[in-house]
């Protein structure tokens, strides 16, 4: 059974100051880096495009000591930071506002994953049946 909680899927625009913000919050919320690498590996551009380029990582999960939290941080994302904050809308989670991506820009990045993966397919097909 899956415990977590929480599980957020976020897109950061692709800075290393950016990163080191979103750490930042990580750390306050005591989150670590799932993969044996240290929590700040993911503020550097290098080590990000090496992940995408050696291991073929769509994301990297920060998660919480319990595993009741994770976040999932896209390392790349076929759709631009400026289109998705265009079309999308906002949300309070937890107390706090969080932009959410468009429903046709979630089908959109989630079609583009090569090799198309049997989660990703299922959501599709679960967005695409929404009202």
């Amino acid at each position: 059974m899956d415990r977590t909680t929480l599980d957020l899927d976020i897109r950061v625009p692709d800075s290393d100051e950016n990163f080191r913000r979103l750490v930042s919050v990580l750390r306050r919320r005591k989150m670590s880096s799932r993969i044996p690498e240290p929590i700040d590996a993911v503020c550097d551009r290098n080590n990000r495009s090496r992940w995408i380029r050696e291991k073929g990582a769509l994301v990297w999960t920060a998660q919480s000591p319990d595993g009741l939290e994770q976040v999932d941080v896209f390392l790349s994302y076929p759709i631009s930071w400026e289109r998705l904050k265009e079309d999308a809308s906002t949300m309070q989670i937890r107390g706090c506002p969080v932009a959410v991506s468009s429903r046709e820009h979630l089908i959109q990045a989630k079609r583009a994953v090569v090799p198309p993966r049997r989660k990703d397919l299922r959501d599709i097909e679960d967005l695409e049946g929404l009202p």
